[in-house]
């Protein structure tokens, strides 16, 4: 390296020449510019650094951490709406059960006392429940005995009450046997099943009120009552024509005994 002003000659990696003390102006300029150039390296080292950084994106683990969380307030939400409708349910279902068992407590008491007209009306007031299984039998039974002896009771009246001689057509009753024995039939079909709800004693009941009747009101003999109720038992579907003959021998008798005939009337009235 020559100075510069003095001329003379010294190495290069001298800040200042050592004759004249003049500052080596190429050293000066290299030691300046080179921090220069490293500040432009740290800061591109730095700028890639974050460039690096950057794909990492730490937002999206906090994206997966709300997900996370919002799943366990729906699961948590979902167990406990279940566990609601279960107790609600079964807060339901125990109240049910206790009227359930007052109905059937106070039914109960209408059928020991053979109050039938009404535990009729109780159980219309009541849903339906197959705890009054029953009550619902005997009161079905209870409507068409009802009825149909009193059916039978009017045919009577008419046939028993005529003053002359009066032709009585056995299809005035052959209707009313009919649904008479099929009633009975049906009664033997739960006796046959070992009265299933414990109707036993009304059906029993409504069984002998039915052989009543029907000796009464229509002559007929138990033996005949019960081969009518074999007749229906073993057809599934009945009709009139299969109790034609039980009510010609109604008639036949019911005439014979308050049917008088032409020659008794006019003895009578001379």
């Amino acid at each position: 390296m020559v100075c510069r002003k003095c001329g003379k000659t010294f190495s290069d990696n001298l800040i200042i020449c050592p004759h004249c003390g003049t500052e080596n102006h190429r050293k000066t300029k290299r030691t300046i510019s080179k921090p220069k150039v490293e500040v432009k390296k740290v800061k591109e080292v730095k700028d890639d650094d974050w460039e690096e950084e950057q794909p990492k994106k730490k937002p999206k683990k906090a994206k997966k951490f709300s997900a996370i969380k919002l799943s366990l307030i729906i699961l948590i939400v979902f167990v406990a709406l279940l566990v609601a409708i279960f107790c609600i349910s079964k807060y339901a279902k125990d109240k049910q059960e206790n009227a359930s068992s007052a109905n059937v407590e106070k039914l109960e008491k209408y059928y020991q006392n053979e109050d039938y007209e009404a535990m009729g009306e109780y159980l219309e007031s009541l849903d339906y429940d197959v705890a009054y299984a029953k009550y619902n039998v005997v009161d079905g039974l209870y409507g068409r005995k009802t009825w149909q002896i009193s059916s039978l009771k009017k045919d009577f009246d008419v046939m028993s009450k005529e003053d002359t001689l009066y032709t009585i057509s056995p299809d005035l009753i052959s209707f009313d046997i009919k649904v008479c024995f099929e009633t009975l039939a049906e009664i033997e079909k739960l006796k046959e099943a070992g009265y299933q709800y414990g109707e036993e004693a009304a059906c029993e009941a409504f069984k002998e009120e039915y052989h009543k009747a029907l000796k009464k009101y229509l002559l007929l003999s138990d033996e005949e009552i019960d081969a009518a109720v074999a007749t229906a038992l073993s057809s599934e579907s009945s009709s009139e024509n299969d109790y034609l003959s039980y009510a010609e021998a109604a008639v036949t008798r019911l005439s014979e005994k308050y049917i008088k005939s032409e020659p008794e009337t006019q003895a009578e009235q001379n």
